[in-house]
This record gives structure tokens, C-alpha cells and sequence, in this order.
């Protein structure tokens, strides 16, 4: 009776957190748009445009003249970008950008994580007496549209939203690699998250890669957390306030194609979630729309390794029970060795996607998984070298 029970429960949280949540979504959102205010030039916040980068000399240069090639009023936008130990010629590009570009503030540290060089800035942005400003958080890979940040003030300007994020246009995809099954993916998740933000206001945290946040709502993230985005975003709607996305809001990015880049990317943002888990543990029990969101689009999928592990446990139990669990046990027996089976036909050049969707399934949830005994073991800095993209 155990197993039949942890079975059953296993394989249906699993179908609504990835089929029936999304679908459900998509669905209540159909006829609905979101809610934006028309805001004057004259009337228009200064921006604080907060950037961490570490070894960005490939991009830094595109990053920063998208930052001021806006339609935004230039002397409204300022720049503070904060080098995290960058070993390369970031800082000799960044200087001479600074001479370009009055309003790009430059800072350089000891190698020291994202973290902490995003919290140091925020004061540097009080400092600078812009606490009645917007800040834009990014990350040195997103360029962004000309029309961006109007677009993210427009929305943020509705009462009680907090957090803005931006839609995130991927590149072309690849035949080989995960490109086309990340875009498929991050696509998947901008709608899933849209349609939270035009339904309830709790789109279930912002990427990092751009998002605008009032400066005075912005919360120092603590020191040894790896996922800053989805920490200030839960912040901000455990208070009652709202979470957004905007399609007009555009930033461009390449999509990873590597797998085993994305793997340990994958792992690291697990061990990060299941920081952000245990430190809003009340949110859980709220049963109210955040806390329905938070079920179905993250917290069963961060648990999705243990949900699927258990699956196989209690289908190999049940064997002799019902010929559906001898299916079941088979089926999953395959499914489980579809990464290998996958890697093996990509080194005599077959791509087939069905294949490729159920291998990257399953070899990013034993990601989720080792980012779980990552975070088991303890995480005592947030010092990470990023995806190159």
C-alpha cells in the first residue's frame, strides 16, 4: 500500500509541476494582457544600472554601449559596474569606456562572487544619492533593446509591483549540443512566468539577467547564497508586493550549448534553490496564489530528482503486483539511460530531439540532484566562475 500510495503521488506531482501547471497557466492567462502606465519623458526615474562581471572582456564592450544606446534619456542612465577580480582586459576596457561614457561608474575588487559585488554597489548607488531611483540588475551576456527600459518602467509603475523582468530573446539554436532544448526551455518558462505575473503578480523570481526593482525596495542578499534573482524577487512578494514580466522588454543572449557547462550550472543554481527554500519555508504554508505558484513551478521540481528516484524505487517494489508497474519499471529503466544513449548517437552525428529533450530531462535533474548534496555539505562563499555563453 506504501509504494502504490508514494508511486502514484510521485508520478502526479511530477505531471502537474511539468504538464498540467504550465498548461493551466497558459489557459487562465489566454485573454489577458499586462497592466502597464504611460510614463512622460519628463517624468522618467534615473536608473541605476547594477552590473557584476568577472572576466567580460568578450562581451563588455557590446554590454555597455547597450546600456547607453537606449531611447532612455542618457542623463538619466548611470552605469555602476563592478569588476569581481577579472583577470583579463575587462578593466582596461572598462576604462576606456568610462571616457566615453561620463556616467558609467567603474569599480574593482578582490575576487570576492556576484553576491557580494551586487550588495557593495547597491551602497555605491545610495551613495550616489539615487536611493529615489530604478535599478536595473543584468548580467554582462544581456544586451539589451534600445527600448528596454522604458518598457520596464511602464510596468513597474502599476501599484504594488516591485519586480520587473525582462523577456530574454535566445540566439540561433544548434543541431548538436542543448541549445535548441535550452531555448525551448527558457521559452517555456517566460510563459509559464508571464502568465503568473498578468494572473496573480507572483511571476516566480526574475532572471538575473536584467529585472528593475525599485532602489529602495533592493535587500542585501546574504553573502553565501548563490541565486540573488529568485531571493530578491521572493523578498519582495513575502512583503505582499507584486512580481512581473514585460514581453516589450527585450534583452538579447546566446543560448549555452555545452552540456556539461550547463550541468554544473544547473547544480550550482540547485544548490542555490534549496537555499532560497529553507529561508522562505513559510511561504509554503500561506495556501494562498504565491503559494501555489511556488508549489508547482519550483519548489516540486527542485525535489523533482527524489520524486523520480522514488518512482523507480516503488515501480521495481511492485513488480509483482500489476502488470502496469512492470511497464512502468521497463519504461523508466529506459528513460533513466537516455543521456548515454544520447551521448553515444551524437558521436556518430544523430540528432534526434525527441531523444535529446527526455536526455537533457534527466541529466539536468541529477544537476538539481548534485546541487542538493552541494548544499547538504554547506556553502560558505558565492564565488563561481560564470557560463560562457
Amino acid at each position: 500500500m506504501m509504494w502504490t500510495m508514494l508511486f502514484w503521488i510521485s508520478l502526479l506531482l511530477m505531471v502537474h509541476a511539468y504538464i498540467v501547471y504550465p498548461v493551466l497557466m497558459n489557459w487562465l492567462a489566454r485573454n489577458k494582457k499586462l497592466e502597464t502606465v504611460e510614463v512622460k519623458e519628463d517624468g522618467l526615474p534615473h536608473l541605476a544600472i547594477v552590473l557584476s562581471v568577472y572576466n567580460g572582456e568578450r562581451l563588455i564592450n557590446k554590454k555597455i554601449k547597450s546600456i547607453f544606446d537606449s531611447s532612455y534619456p542618457p542623463e538619466k542612465i548611470h552605469a555602476f559596474v563592478g569588476s569581481d577580480g577579472s583577470a583579463d582586459g575587462t578593466n582596461e576596457l572598462l576604462k576606456q569606456l568610462s571616457s566615453v561614457y561620463p556616467n558609467l561608474h567603474i569599480f574593482t575588487y578582490n575576487r570576492q562572487g556576484k553576491i557580494e559585488t551586487i550588495n557593495r554597489l547597491h551602497e555605491e548607488v545610495l551613495n550616489a544619492g539615487l536611493s529615489a531611483s530604478v535599478t536595473i540588475m543584468t548580467d554582462v551576456s544581456a544586451i539589451f533593446d534600445p527600448f528596454c527600459f522604458k518598457h520596464l518602467i511602464q510596468a513597474l509603475y502599476v501599484n504594488e509591483v516591485a519586480v520587473v523582468g525582462a523577456y530574454i530573446t535566445k540566439g540561433n539554436h544548434r543541431v548538436d549540443g542543448i541549445s535548441f532544448q535550452e531555448k525551448t526551455y527558457y521559452e517555456g518558462e517566460l510563459t509559464i512566468k508571464y502568465s503568473e505575473g498578468v494572473l496573480w503578480g507572483v511571476s516566480m523570481g526574475a532572471f538575473g539577467a536584467c529585472y528593475a526593482i525599485r532602489t529602495s525596495d533592493v535587500q542585501p542578499v546574504p553573502s553565501n547564497f548563490l541565486v540573488d534573482d529568485f531571493f530578491m524577487t521572493m523578498a519582495l512578494l513575502q512583503s505582499g508586493k507584486k512580481a512581473v514580466y514585460s514581453k516589450e522588454a527585450s534583452v538579447f543572449m546566446d543560448i549555452p550549448n555545452e552540456s556539461s557547462v550547463e550541468f554544473k550550472r544547473k547544480a550550482r543554481i540547485a544548490a542555490g534553490n534549496f537555499q532560497n527554500f529553507f529561508y522562505f519555508l513559510p511561504v509554503v504554508y500561506q495556501f494562498n496564489a504565491l503559494s501555489f505558484a511556488y508549489w508547482s513551478h519550483k519548489v516540486i521540481r527542485w525535489f523533482g530528482p527524489f520524486f523520480i528516484l522514488a518512482a523507480f524505487v516503488c515501480s521495481y517494489n511492485l513488480l509483482s503486483h500489476h502488470s502496469i508497474y512492470q511497464i512502468a519499471f521497463m519504461v523508466q529503466c529506459v528513460l533513466l539511460i537516455t543521456p548515454l544513449l544520447n551521448y553515444l548517437l551524437e558521436k556518430v552525428k544523430i540528432h534526434l530531439k525527441l531523444l535529446k529533450f527526455v536526455a537533457h530531462f534527466y541529466l539536468m535533474n541529477l544537476g538539481i540532484l548534485t546541487g542538493f548534496f552541494k548544499f547538504t555539505k554547506g556553502i560558505n562563499t558565492n564565488v563561481w566562475t560564470p557560463t560562457q555563453r
